[in-house]
């Protein structure tokens, strides 16, 4: 086995910082962020803000001295499937990277995202007779791995990545390096249309665009009811389709790019709709360029919610104010989640096996709480990180990535591993990411979505945060 992949495969569970995340001053204005921290070829930065009562967005890095794998995940009608990719793409990209022999390509990742799928779709079939509202839950999601010089990209949905640097040495330039698979692009609807020639109301116009009238992307991880007519949902008025479908009108399979790095290449940034509604691509790149580099994903986020303010004819100050009483902001903003990633162009390998994760069960709804005190750290558990089996690719529990405690986060206590409940990730069994207890999976309740609480998947907890393991 080479011996980075033997390296990846070993968690030596040193915490990286036992009272980060912990303390009320690490969260000004509300934004959970991890100001900056190292990649294989650079440095980076995360924040993430709720817009919705409870977040839906997911993120993380996993930083390995062959190169950094980046994920953003932002859910809808709930976070039982953001949760589930997070608990099991990197997992399955690990897994299949592995048995490629630690040879990276397109397919490697294409397999990840499938599998994923698959099994999400296989646990709706397990539940859906339960929970049939489980069959509307669903995610975008965007990828980047860092491999070496190499950055490859893949995309479901109406997450978008930006890269920032200089054209030809000379004139600065941004550009998106994704598409958004999303039915207002005119472009996107001619796609569907001809994909589905005889399914006339494949999209249409309810206020914006939708595909079949209900779901706005046009690719995601779950969504099964617009992908197989067995999850019908047309008892669900929300969810109703005038013609019932016969095949997928809605993809899982990823666009992916791979992009050869310039030394020109400064930065990309990857961030979930909800900054983009805010902030032009342009505007986006100004600010990474202008601002200092500790916290430029928080600044980012203050940025977008100054502009969703002023358009709500409200000041910063104000909408601010909207925490505490523990209101919902959707109707002002959306969950906003941000990675930027800095190209320093330093050599590969330098890096130990780092994994940082951003909104595991999503921040409190408390705005004094921060994330919970509860002991996560980083641990030899196989919920914590990549598994010492081999077998297993990042862990033996289909879990990994995530605290097993519900009450995510960093620990207050050095020593303390991570928690041995089974409330996280969505639960000990390997058909996490829904089930029957309060604590997981989409509720019963048709109008909720996912669940009652709207940490399905996750946790009932809403206090998560930042969870930082050293490996």
């Amino acid at each position: 086995m080479v011996n980075w992949l033997r390296k990846f495969l070993v968690c030596l569970g040193k915490a990286h910082d036992a009272n980060a995340g912990t303390r009320a001053e690490d969260y000004p204005e509300n934004i959970w962020s991890e100001d900056l921290v190292r990649h294989s070829s650079g440095e980076c930065s995360m924040a993430m803000v709720r817009g919705n009562k409870h977040v839906e967005d997911r993120c993380h890095v996993v930083v390995t001295p062959a190169g950094t794998f980046f994920g953003v995940y932002d859910g809808h009608g709930g976070s039982a499937a953001s949760q589930f990719v997070l608990d099991h793409l990197h997992t399955n990209f690990t897994r299949i990277l592995q048995e490629a022999g630690g040879v990276m390509s397109d397919e490697v990742l294409r397999n990840a995202f499938s599998e994923t799928e698959n099994e999400f779709i296989e646990l709706i079939r397990k539940q859906f007779s339960l929970m049939p509202a489980i069959a509307a839950i669903g995610s975008c999601v965007l990828v980047g791995v860092l491999w070496g010089k190499d950055l490859y990209l893949a995309n479901l949905g109406d997450c978008r990545a930006v890269m920032g640097g200089l054209m030809e040495g000379q004139i600065w330039r941004e550009r998106a390096m994704t598409v958004d698979h999303n039915a207002r692009s005119s472009d996107i609807r001619k796609e569907l249309q001809e994909a589905h020639p005889d399914v006339p109301d494949v999209v249409l116009k309810r206020g914006v665009w939708r595909v079949k009238g209900n779901l706005q992307v046009t690719r995601s991880i779950g969504d099964a009811y617009l992908k197989f007519p067995e999850f019908s949902l047309n008892t669900i008025s929300r969810y109703k389709i005038k013609k019932p479908i016969v095949r997928p009108v809605v993809r899982a399979d990823p666009e992916i790019t791979k992009t050869v790095l310039h030394k020109d290449d400064r930065f990309i940034v990857f961030a979930t709709d909800g900054l983009w509604d805010e902030l032009s691509n342009t505007a986006v790149d100004l600010i990474v360029r202008g601002e200092p580099r500790p916290g430029i994903a928080r600044t980012l986020i203050r940025r977008a919610l100054e502009v969703a303010a002023t358009k709500n004819k409200m000041t910063y100050e104000q909408l601010k104010r909207l925490d505490e009483g523990q209101r919902d902001r959707r109707p002002i903003h959306d969950d906003m989640t941000v990675i930027v990633v800095f190209f320093d162009q330093a050599a590969p390998g330098e890096e130990p096996m780092v994994s940082y994760t951003l909104g595991n069960a999503g921040p409190s709804s408390n705005p004094g709480a921060g994330p919970s005190s509860s002991s996560t750290g980083a641990s030899s558990s196989s919920n914590a990180g990549p598994s010492s089996n081999p077998g297993a690719g990042a862990s033996s529990s289909s879990n990994a990535g995530a605290s097993s405690s519900s009450n995510a986060g960093p620990s207050s206590n050095p020593g303390a591993g991570a928690s041995s409940s089974s409330n996280a990730g969505a639960s000990s069994s390997s058909n996490a990411g829904a089930s029957s207890s309060s604590n997981a999976g989409p509720s019963s309740n048709p109008g909720a979505g996912p669940s009652s609480s709207s940490n399905a998947g996750a946790s009932s907890s809403s206090n998560a945060g930042i969870v930082l393991y050293y490996h």
